[in-house]
């Protein structure tokens, strides 16, 4: 039987609302512990969302069924710093489980085909980046830019 989309949702549902990955994730003891607007599950749901609007817009569409729709922008940002960066790759982790228990992957010459895009990013330019990344030019203009190379696989 294939594990449907649900199920999966289901699976990470439950075990982002278990107390053990709220306070395996929580950078420190004393946040997250009072019920606030933005707790650690309301938080974590909101950053999991696509946001495609403003901040603000989407912190109200987000929170007015839940009759919260008063909350800050700048509280939202608060909230998510204290969340660790380990608790979005565990999440991952569990999603590619479910996914790879019932899914086979298809092979081509009994190799796993992936797709990669690539592109240029120009960086902001600051001494910092410049020092860490360093700069280059493209010979028309003598100012140089920090850039970066970024992949995407599909």
């Amino acid at each position: 039987m294939k594990t449907t989309a649900a199920d999966i949702l289901e699976v990470i549902r439950s075990h982002i609302l278990s107390d053990s990955f709220k306070e395996r994730h929580k950078k420190s003891e004393k946040w997250f512990t009072r019920n606030k607007v933005f707790s650690f599950y309301i938080t974590f749901a909101l950053t999991l969302n696509l946001l495609r609007k403003t901040l603000q817009i989407e912190l109200y569409n987000f929170l007015q069924p839940h009759d919260l729709s008063l909350a800050t922008k700048q509280a939202f940002c608060r909230a998510r710093q204290k969340i660790s960066l380990a608790a979005y790759i565990e999440i991952n982790q569990i999603l590619i489980k479910e996914f790879y228990k019932t899914h086979s992957v298809n092979l081509f010459w009994s190799f796993r085909l992936l797709l990669i895009d690539g592109s240029n990013l120009l960086l902001p330019d600051t001494f910092f980046i410049r020092e860490k990344f360093g700069a280059c030019s493209n010979g028309l203009i003598k100012d140089h830019c920090a850039m970066a190379k970024a992949s995407h696989v599909y």
